[in-house]
Formats: C-alpha cells, sequence, structure tokens
C-alpha cells in the first residue's frame, strides 16, 4: 500500500481544487462528496487530512461510503462522540484538536462501514468473538486482582451495554484501563464491544502499530487482512 508522497499530494491538490463546487462542497476520489457544514479550526488543513487517508486507504475500503460531512452535529453532541457512521456517510465533528484526530475519526468510522459488506468475514466463524470474550474474561481476572468490584458486571456479553460501558468509563476509567490492559487491548475503547474492537483494532492497522495487533489480536489481524487485500 506504499504511494509515492509526491504523487499522492498531487492527486489530493487537484481533488480537491478541480471538483470545488463551493467553499465547502468537495468531490474526492470521483465519487465521494465530503460537506464541511461548520468550519474546521485554522490549524486543520483539510487537504492534508485527506492526503494522509489517501496515502493509507486501499481504494475499495471506501465502497459503502457516499459522503463525509464535518459540522457540530447535533446528534454527536447528544452521544458525547467525535463521530458516527449512519447510512453509508460518515459525520464527524468540525471541533478537532489536530489532524490526526480527524483522520483517526474517519478511518474508525470507515471500520464500522464495512460491518455491512464484510459482517461474514468477519464475524461468522466466531474467531474474533471468542478472541474478544477470552480478552474480557482475562480483564475481569486483572480488575478484580486490582481491588475493583466485577460483581455483576457481564464480561462475557460481546454487545455494546450501557452499563458496561459506564462501568469502564467511570468506574475504572481510562487511563487506569489504558495500563491495565496493556498487551491485551490495543486501546482502552477497544474492550467496550465487539464491534468497537474491531474498528480499534482495523484503525490501528491501518493507521498505527499493525505488528500490535498481529501479536495481540490473532485472529481480528486475520480478518483485517482479509479486508485489506479484497480487491
Amino acid at each position: 500500500m506504499a504511494v509515492n508522497e509526491d504523487k499522492v499530494e498531487n492527486v489530493i491538490r487537484n481533488l480537491l481544487e478541480s471538483s470545488r463546487k463551493q467553499n465547502n462542497e468537495y468531490l474526492l476520489f470521483g465519487n465521494l462528496y465530503v460537506y464541511i457544514r461548520d468550519n474546521l479550526p485554522g490549524h486543520i488543513d483539510l487537504e492534508e487530512v485527506f492526503q494522509f487517508i489517501y496515502s493509507k486507504v486501499p481504494r475499495h475500503l471506501f465502497s459503502e461510503i457516499d459522503a463525509i460531512y464535518v459540522g457540530n452535529f447535533e446528534e454527536l453532541q447528544d452521544r458525547q462522540v467525535q463521530s458516527i457512521y449512519k447510512d453509508g456517510a460518515i459525520y464527524v465533528t468540525n471541533l478537532q484538536s489536530s489532524l490526526m484526530d480527524m483522520v483517526e475519526d474517519i478511518i474508525h468510522e470507515l471500520a464500522h462501514s464495512l460491518e455491512g459488506p464484510y459482517g461474514m468475514t468477519i464475524y461468522a466463524d466466531g474467531q474474533v468473538d471468542s478472541e474478544f470474550v477470552g480478552k474480557r474474561i482475562r480483564l475481569r481476572d486483572i480488575l478484580s486482582a486490582g481491588g475493583y468490584n466485577v460483581e455483576n458486571i457481564n464480561f462475557e456479553n460481546s454487545e455494546f451495554d450501557k452499563a458496561f460501558d459506564a462501568y469502564l468509563h467511570k468506574d475504572v476509567g481510562y487511563p487506569v484501563l489504558t495500563n491495565l490492559t496493556l498487551g491485551l487491548f490495543n486501546n482502552p475503547y477497544a474492550a467496550t464491544s465487539l464491534r468497537e474492537y474491531f474498528a480499534s483494532g482495523f484503525e490501528e492497522y491501518i493507521l498505527g502499530d499493525r505488528e500490535l495487533i498481529r501479536n495481540i489480536s490473532a485472529a481480528l489481524f486475520t480478518k483485517i487482512q482479509e479486508i485489506v487485500f479484497d480487491d
């Protein structure tokens, strides 16, 4: 997936400049619309964001994305999240602290879009689910040994559970969880649910330490490889 940096820069610049319809609307890669509803901070360069993404992500992985909307959306505020994937579109906040934060938000939601066409590949044989639940059970043992109350907390449910999410976020806290999950999950949020385990692993594979995913999440790594090279 290596791409010549000068070529990438020229491609992105041409895509952005030649296809700009207004100051807030762009067409990328021939069929992907980007709408800027609310202005980005001055230190976020849209061209650099997509130049970076273009250099990292194979085009076929955007097959489910029709548009990317950037703005201070009420639904993001209500959910207290930075981004969501919904109905073929990625909605991402314009309130970004850095270029890489915006890139990470887009790649994370891109991962969720792939659960549609690749759901059978990822989940059907149960290997990723089994790997995830095994890690959650180990996390339960680690927390119990550290003095945390794990009674009445279902660590074996791989679906998103508000009570479990609140337990990790409020009772344990992500700073503590980061240390406790080293070598178990690539980041604390990956422990939230099976779907976030996949999305966080995909994000790490594309943007971070690919060998980390191979070493600590072998089943997940294999599935991501199948998706990335399915072109």
